[in-house]
């Protein structure tokens, strides 16, 4: 259980500090039970989860079928989606795997993928810090603190990112 979110976010941004990562864990453990899984299920502290990646991701725990690469075929190649996705960004999901995953979804990852991955991270690691965070975050996300803080409906902005990323103005429908 790698957590790529975090390590997606450290390819752009300065790793976090300790007390960041904790923080950042225990919010993701709160993540966690939308998806109905119970606490008590998963590592306490972030050591204990960084701790359990290795051995599971040497094992056969986690594997990828049939259903999965169509899943994923499907996602990287954009379909249902306005905006094609860019042959950088799947060349940059296949470094996130580990090799063995990497291999049975059956994404390329030679020199031109890790070329088009170095090429793109310059880039974003430019460029990322100066985005304003209205762009930088997925309108659900947007939606999401709005929500949290009593504001409805969405505004504008988040309605037209919701637009881009869900295909309809809110999550609500």
């Amino acid at each position: 259980m790698i957590d790529t979110a975090l390590v997606a976010y450290q390819l752009v941004c300065p790793p976090l500090s300790a007390a960041e990562r904790e923080r950042y864990w225990n919010e993701a453990r709160l993540f966690a039970a939308f998806f109905g899984i119970p606490q008590d299920a998963l590592p306490q502290t972030w050591a204990a989860f960084a701790a359990s990646n290795d051995p599971m991701l040497g094992s056969d725990f986690l594997s990828v079928s049939d259903e999965a690469r169509k899943i994923a075929r499907v996602v990287l190649s954009g379909a249902g989606t306005r905006l094609p996705i860019p042959a950088w960004y799947r060349a940059l999901t296949a470094r996130l795997l580990p090799m063995r995953l990497r291999e049975e979804f059956g994404l390329p990852y030679g020199e031109i993928e890790q070329r088009k991955t170095e090429r793109a991270l310059a880039v974003l690691r430019r460029l990322y810090p100066r985005v304003p965070a209205r762009l930088r975050h997925v309108g659900p996300f947007q939606e999401a603190c709005a929500r949290l803080a009593g504001k409805t409906p969405p505004g504008v902005t988040t309605q037209l990112l919701n637009r881009l990323w869900i295909g309809q103005k809110s999550m609500a429908g």
